[in-house]
């Protein structure tokens, strides 16, 4: 991926971009920050929870399911339920519970989730390398193009172009 932009877009398209040093990457999160709740573990302890979860509302009696009250005064009392269970077990279940709230919230279960439906790809850029000209900058992505991410930009700054 190439992004070129005219002299006069440079500080601010730059900035929003800004190289990060540690990784030598363009850093997607200062263009599209991932939201703090999404930070919970992708993987087999997450989904077992989201399971755990849906089975446990298949369950409940219908008149608590036609009580009157907000989705976080729900999420509350599927917190409660955790006393009964084992220690293992309530870990797997807050899991759950916050991949659960994630998806109504944003509609993504965790990080991996959003950065794929958000950046198009769920790592950082890589390969980054400076061009000979000082107003493009070159790099890669895992897997597939940016494409949330080149949204966002053009969206904020047209005058830019990508290749």
């Amino acid at each position: 991926m190439i992004i070129t932009w005219p002299l006069i877009a440079l500080p601010a398209a730059k900035a929003a971009v800004e190289e990060n040093k540690a990784t030598a990457s363009i850093d997607f999160k200062k263009v599209l920050p991932i939201p703090k709740d999404l930070d919970i573990p992708e993987g087999s302890d997450t989904r077992e929870g989201i399971a755990l979860v849906k089975d446990f509302l298949d369950k409940i009696p219908n008149e608590d399911l036609s009580r009157e009250g907000t989705f976080d005064d729900f999420m509350e009392y599927l917190k409660k339920y955790a006393n009964g269970l084992t220690e293992d077990k309530k870990e797997i279940w807050n899991l759950g519970i916050a991949a659960v709230s994630n998806i109504h919230y944003y509609n993504s279960a965790t990080w991996y989730d959003w950065t794929i439906k958000n950046w198009g790809t769920t790592s950082l850029a890589y390969k980054y390398h400076k061009s000979d000209n000082p107003n493009e900058l070159n790099f890669l992505t895992a897997w597939k193009p940016a494409k949330g991410i080149i949204g966002n930009l053009s969206k904020h700054y047209p005058e830019l172009t990508f290749t």
